[in-house]
């Protein structure tokens, strides 16, 4: 049973994971029903931008207050802000155990307040985003939807992959993880998929509908427009969504310009993505095995 503990407030929490010394921090929005159980967002931070750092920059704490979310942000391997998360990337046999770390944690947080484990989500930007795809291989059956933000699959989506509802969000001219996979300028080490395999993979896996529903974003003042994809799916499977960022970089899509580190392309003003990705999470559920 879940202890009380109080409301609206964030905790730190260590863990000792594979004997390494791990953390994260999680939040829970103010609720007159604290026993009830709630949906848990995982939030996955890029690298350079540590997980308190992203909260702020992105605003998850007030969207976790808004959706009755709890938020979860674990934070990455490294030191001070060269901090990263194991996506399968590189093949390195000395890198932490992300997915034991993602199962750990929610176990964790399981044991101290009530979470509904059908409306589990996974939220990432950059390499965060790319473990939300990991985590989709690794951990099947866990989560009831992710979004992945300028983040793709570190190998191609395994055949027996679980119909997950998914969010990607690209930029077409994005210099970090570009549209169509690693260029000359990406290390020979690291890999990843390109976006438009990765989602059709994902299509059909999700089992959708040939067409997609498409819908403009333009607010004047930046040079990009977002042309929002969605496919439908018939209600068994899972809907798939794209949302395309025109002459868009390495960034978070945010109705204010943000400053950001240089050399990553254009910020979109067209749309919150903060509260998009939101919307989408929270209508998913995931049919729990009895």
């Amino acid at each position: 049973m879940a202890r009380n503990v109080c409301l609206g407030v964030t905790f730190d929490v260590r863990l000792v994971v594979e004997g390494r010394n791990r953390s994260y921090f999680f939040y829970l929005p103010p609720t007159d029903q604290p026993a009830m159980a709630r949906p848990l967002l995982l939030g996955f931070h890029p690298y350079l931008q540590p997980n308190r750092m992203w909260e702020r920059y992105i605003g998850l704490k007030a969207a976790a207050d808004r959706y009755g979310l709890i938020l979860a942000m674990p934070k990455g391997e490294g030191w001070g802000m060269f901090r990263s998360f194991n996506a399968g990337l590189v093949n390195d046999p000395y890198d932490p155990d992300d997915l034991l770390f993602t199962s750990t944690m929610i176990n964790d947080i399981a044991s101290r307040v009530a979470i509904d484990r059908s409306r589990i989500y996974a939220m990432g930007m950059s390499n965060g985003g790319m473990l939300t795809h990991a985590l989709t291989q690794g951990l099947p059956g866990l989560l009831a939807g992710i979004v992945s933000v300028s983040g793709t699959p570190g190998s191609p989506l395994a055949g027996d992959t679980l119909a997950t509802p998914v969010m990607m969000v690209h930029g077409t001219t994005d210099p970090i993880t570009p549209w169509s996979g690693p260029s000359r300028l990406t290390p020979k080490f690291i890999h990843f998929q390109d976006v438009d395999s990765t989602l059709a993979q994902w299509r059909t896996i999700n089992g959708c509908t040939a067409h997609a529903d498409l819908q403009l974003y333009d607010r004047p003042g930046d040079k990009t427009q977002i042309i929002c994809h969605r496919w439908p799916a018939p209600p068994a499977l899972a809907e798939t969504v794209l949302v395309q960022v025109l002459k868009g970089g390495h960034r978070w899509p945010a109705l204010e310009k943000q400053r950001y580190f240089p050399r990553t392309g254009n910020q979109s003003t067209d749309v919150d993505m903060t509260t998009m990705a939101c919307e989408f999470l929270s209508r998913q559920q995931r049919q729990l095995q009895v």
